[in-house]
């Protein structure tokens, strides 16, 4: 007879939880889908070994499901019914789960077959995504459903469809979670920041919405506005994610120096789409400013920039831009030439000149010069400034699809071609002025 181990004992060791994965692991563990205040049990499982494969086990009737369990939790992993009651399988050894838990069971091939397909129909449709990541976190495809909303927000940071799935979902991950009295400096806030840290996106949405929960509002704004200057790039990383859903709309200073000057492109990137969730296209004024520095670096990191704060007033600014650089980096456009001789001369008697006198011949050597080599017409414009209009023009190409959603081209002209059929939609008032500017080099 297999040893039973105890349905209460098994509760209790479950709910006591388990230990955190590494920061920065993608994969959700035990500690990520365990149990928590709005779940009573909760359990994942690693995909089958070869010890999943015992002789003395029914293969018929073992395998991995998605066990739903009361409390809305699940059970994902190797199980097996056995005279009528669930078990669970940890290692070599089975553990039963308590009688009346179980109130659904699926098949997890027949799920992830389903999953694929869905993500199929969906295609590159962010909302039909969306949806497809809240159906995989109520099926029990917890890990399916994150990685699916790291997709979307990595590409639409503000997607309101991904927030609302991932707000109505975040219950079924294990995280710290403050209590609302918690101050800034307190044990579990640090314990939040640190699970948060090296985490994916939707990880991250998911803690600051737990950290928005805190009351002490202005203590936490100040540790996040502390950190902006921090040496700690991970640690700059989270203060400007987190500010722009904890606090938007302050530290516009702190966040415009650092979506241009930061030397992390996921800081200048994260600080940009802050600037944006301000909700006021005043903040672009500074960077538009700096679109006309004489700092190559500034310009193209200012263009980036615009392109992920996400105001669709700076569309024809940036039209504008893309023409100058287009034009500045034209096969017509004029610079000094220059040409260059590479090559050898070589002297050599190539004749006499004979004159007779009398009784006397005097013979006169002709000297003529042999050229080998070659000449260089070169057009200088300066290697740096012709690598920076070309990478402004990229800049801008990719920051207008980001904020318009249109792809006509790779290149500047398709860009410009846009412009001239569809170009009247996108056309801007003029921008407010705003107290901030970006300088050209850091402070």
């Amino acid at each position: 007879m297999r040893a039973r181990i105890s349905p209460l004992w098994f509760v209790l060791a479950l709910t006591a939880g388990t230990t955190s994965i590494a920061a920065g692991q993608t994969k959700i563990g035990p500690s990520e889908t365990g149990p928590s205040d709005a779940a009573d049990l909760r359990l994942t499982a690693p995909p089958p070994t070869d010890e999943d494969s015992d002789e003395d086990v029914d293969q018929a009737s073992a395998r991995r499901r998605v066990l739903h369990l009361r409390g809305g939790s699940v059970a994902r992993g190797v199980t097996r019914q056995d005279n009528g009651q669930w078990e669970f399988k940890r290692g070599k050894r089975w553990e039963p789960l308590p009688n009346g838990v179980v109130t659904r069971v699926e098949d997890e091939r027949t799920l992830l077959a389903s999953w694929r397909e869905r993500n199929k129909i969906a295609g590159a449709d962010l909302t039909l995504r969306s949806a497809d990541a809240g159906w995989a976190f109520e099926e029990g495809l917890i890990e399916e459903g994150v990685a699916h909303l790291d997709q979307i927000l990595d590409e639409s940071p503000n997607h309101s469809k991904a927030l609302a799935v991932l707000g109505a979902h975040g219950h079924r991950i294990h995280l710290p979670r403050p209590d609302a009295h918690a101050r800034a400096d307190d044990a579990e806030v640090e314990a939040l920041f640190d699970w948060a840290s090296g985490r994916t996106r939707s990880l991250r949405e998911l803690a600051w919405i737990q950290l928005a929960g805190v009351r002490d509002r202005d203590g936490v704004t100040g540790r996040l506005e502390a950190d902006l200057s921090s040496p700690i790039r991970s640690r700059r990383h989270l203060a400007v994610h987190a500010l722009g859903r904890v606090a938007p709309g302050t530290s516009l200073k702190g966040l415009l120096l650092l979506s241009v000057h930061d030397p992390a492109e996921e800081i200048r990137q994260e600080a940009a789409i802050a600037l944006g969730r301000a909700g006021e296209p005043a903040v672009c004024t500074p960077l538009l400013k700096a679109l006309d520095s004489q700092n190559g670096h500034v310009r193209v990191r200012a263009t980036e920039a615009l392109g992920y704060v996400g105001h669709v007033e700076i569309v024809e600014p940036l039209m504008t831009r893309l023409k100058a650089a287009q034009a500045g980096g034209s096969a017509g456009h004029s610079v000094p030439h220059s040409y260059i001789f590479t090559g050898k001369q070589l002297a050599y008697i190539q004749d006499f000149d004979v004159e007779v006198a009398t009784n006397v011949a005097v013979a006169d050597p002709t000297v003529n010069v042999r050229v080998e080599g070659m000449v260089l017409e070169a057009g200088i414009r300066g290697i740096e400034e012709v690598q920076y209009v070309r990478m402004e023009r990229a800049a801008a190409s990719n920051a207008l699809r980001r904020l318009t959603g249109q792809n006509p081209g790779r290149n500047a002209k398709a860009w410009l071609k846009w412009w001239e059929k569809d170009g009247a939609q996108w056309r801007a008032a003029n921008l407010p002025t705003a107290p901030t500017a970006v300088p050209d080099e850091a402070r």
